[in-house]
């Protein structure tokens, strides 16, 4: 009876052992073929079904992300939605052209200019990191920035196009008008991106003289206005402007040196650095409140001995 036992329980044991292996052989033979055979016609659909899900990753996102900007309703959903967007941006590296065409349509068609804003900021986030990726639609924006009544909303269109390469600008008489239109704003903020937009658009190498004078001309004006962070911009996008040989004339001088005297530093480090590039530029020519024609009155002379003086200022960086 105890040697009949003993053989039930032998042949118990060897039968799950058997099964055991049986079952991990199949397990290992299924992954196999899964792995091996992945090209293969005779995969079965399930099989390949998560083969193409697998492949076709970064168009389901983008469709992922167009459905959930249909059923949103509220700014922060928008800004949420965005924020993942942006965050993951390099996953949509495939579909750019199709994530700025979405982008640019909830621009238009949205009548929220909060909402506004947020597409405006993501658009000019995308085009910073993929350069060019939206300029075909600039002349639409430019209709759109017409007739915008939103102060915010002028003010993110003039920063995007300020980071626009040059190239972009096809109606650069257009673009001009605008930027001038809103660098008279009552907004500071408004003011100060239109001055980074006429900055970009008095580099464009083909300019006509008449727009680049315009642009000048209205830079100049605001170095008298009230608020000191408006000077300062203005003196910062005529020194950018110099620096590319655009609106250099020593006329300027007198007007510089009185920025001198600004209360705000940043002013006054400005004013320096313009008086720099004219000294650089035009060292000989005369200076503009003198009549005298010895080397004292050279323009270069001149600001050295103004420049010298600025060691003294009390703002380390205008020191400096």
């Amino acid at each position: 009876m105890a040697t009949l036992k003993k053989r039930i329980l032998q042949n118990i044991s060897q039968t799950t052992t058997i099964d055991a292996v049986e079952q991990s052989q199949e397990t290992s033979s299924t992954t196999t073929t899964l792995i091996l055979d992945s090209k293969n016609p005779s995969i079965p659909p399930l099989t390949h079904k998560v083969r193409l899900v697998e492949v076709s990753t970064s168009y389901r996102r983008f469709t992922d992300f167009t459905k959930r900007l249909r059923i949103l309703k509220t700014l922060r959903e928008y800004n949420e939605a965005l924020a993942d967007f942006t965050d993951r941006l390099i996953l949509f590296r495939n579909c750019i052209d199709d994530c700025i065409t979405v982008l640019i349509q909830h621009i238009l068609e949205t009548t929220d200019p909060l909402i506004q804003i947020a597409f405006i900021n993501t658009l000019t986030i995308v085009e910073q990191r993929y350069p060019n990726s939206s300029i075909k639609y600039v002349n639409d924006l430019l209709d759109f920035g017409k007739q915008t009544k939103s102060i915010k909303v002028a003010a993110g269109l003039l920063s995007y196009f300020s980071i626009l390469p040059t190239s972009a600008f096809l109606d650069k008489t257009a673009f001009v008008h605008y930027a001038i239109q809103y660098s008279t704003n009552i907004h500071v903020r408004v003011q100060l991106c239109a001055f980074k937009l006429l900055s970009t658009l008095g580099r464009i190498p083909d300019l006509d003289s008449a727009l680049q004078l315009k642009i000048i001309n209205k830079l100049l004006q605001a170095i008298d206005h009230d608020d000191a962070r408006v000077r300062a911009e203005s003196l910062r996008t005529i020194v950018d402007l110099f620096k590319c040989k655009v609106g250099l004339d020593s006329k300027h001088y007198t007007l510089f040196v009185e920025c001198l005297q600004d209360y705000y530093a940043e002013v006054r480090l400005a004013a320096c650095e313009a008086l720099f590039l004219l000294a650089v530029n035009a060292p000989d020519s005369p200076v503009p409140t003198g009549s005298s024609t010895d080397d004292s009155s050279k323009l270069i002379n001149q600001i050295f001995r103004v420049i010298c003086d600025l060691t003294n200022d009390e703002a380390k960086i205008v020191r400096v």
